[in-house]
C-alpha cells in the first residue's frame, strides 16, 4: 500500500527487447527513484529468463519486488513454471486454472504471488488494462468495488493499472516520443489510454487514477536514451505537491 505522501505505487515493465544490462540498468534508475516494482515481459514471443535472470534483477532492484508479465497458451505458462522459470517472482498472468494453480505451487503462493486480468479474490491482485484512459478508470473502479464487496483490504489484494508513459516538455515532445516507440501504439497509444502530454497533463491523469482507487500504476515507458529523466517525470506525478491536490479533490 502507498505510503501518505505518495499518490500510488509505481512499477516499471522493463523493454523486453534491451539486453540483461540495460534492463538492469534501468530498473536500478527505477528503484533509486522511489518505484516499487519492476516487471520483465516473459513467455510467449518473449521467451522466459535465462537462468539466474531473475536473481540477478532481484540484485540489481534489492527491496524492490520483481515481477514477470507473462503471456501465452496455459499450459505452457504451467509447464514453464513448474520446470522453475518464474522463480520466486511475482506473475501477472493471463487466467486462472487448477493447473496454474498448482504450477505456481499451490493456494498460497497464487494468493502470494498471482495478478490476474479480472477480479479473483484467491489472487494477490487484479491488473486493468484497456486502450482508453475511460476504461481504464471503469476498470479499477469496479476491481476496488469487488474488493470491497469481498471484504478485502488493500494491502491483500492491489489493484494495478497498466498504462504506456509518454511525457515531455510540451505536448509536441511527448507525441514525437511516442511515435518513436512501436510498443507505444494500437492498444497500447498513451495518447488513448495512458499518461500522456505536459506534465500538468499526465499529472492531472494520475490524480484521475488515484481517485479511482488504484494502488499500483505500472508503466511502460517510451524507448529513449535518457531513460532516467523519462523515470523521475513519471515520479514526480505521485510525489511532492500532488498528493496534496489529490487530498484537495476527495
Amino acid at each position: 500500500m502507498p505510503a501518505p505522501e505518495v499518490l500510488f505505487d509505481l512499477g516499471l515493465t522493463l523493454h523486453p527487447e534491451h539486453d540483461p544490462s540495460a534492463q538492469d540498468h534501468a530498473a536500478t534508475l527505477a528503484v533509486r527513484l522511489g518505484y516499487a516494482e519492476v516487471w520483465l515481459p516473459a513467455g510467449g514471443e518473449y521467451g522466459w529468463p535465462q537462468p539466474g535472470r531473475l536473481d540477478a534483477l532481484g540484485a540489481a532492484v534489492g527491496s524492490a519486488r520483481v515481477g514477470l508479465v507473462v503471456t501465452g497458451e496455459a499450459a505452457g505458462v504451467a509447464a514453464a513454471l513448474r520446470s522453475g522459470h518464474g522463480g520466486g517472482a511475482l506473475l501477472e498472468i493471463e487466467g486462472a486454472s487448477d493447473d496454474l494453480v498448482d504450477a505456481v505451487g499451490g493456494a498460497a503462493a497464487w494468493r502470494e504471488r498471482v495478478r490476474l486480468p479480472t477480479f479473483d479474490p484467491a489472487a494477490a491482485g487484479t491488473v486493468v488494462a484497456a486502450g482508453s484512459r475511460a476504461a481504464v478508470l471503469d476498470g479499477v473502479r469496479a476491481a476496488v468495488a469487488d474488493r470491497a464487496a469481498a471484504g478485502m483490504p488493500r494491502d491483500r489484494h492491489q489493484v494495478v493499472a497498466a498504462v504506456p508513459v509518454s511525457i515531455g516538455r510540451t505536448y509536441s515532445e511527448a507525441d514525437a516520443r511516442a511515435r518513436r516507440d512501436p510498443r507505444l501504439s494500437g492498444e497500447h497509444d498513451p495518447r488513448k489510454g495512458g499518461l500522456f502530454g505536459t506534465h500538468e497533463q499526465a499529472q492531472t491523469q494520475a490524480l484521475d487514477l488515484a481517485a479511482a482507487g488504484v494502488d499500483v500504476v505500472r508503466v511502460t515507458v517510451a524507448d529513449e536514451v535518457d531513460v532516467a529523466d523519462l523515470l523521475a517525470q513519471v515520479r514526480s506525478l505521485v510525489v511532492g505537491a500532488t498528493p496534496i491536490l489529490h487530498a484537495r479533490r476527495t
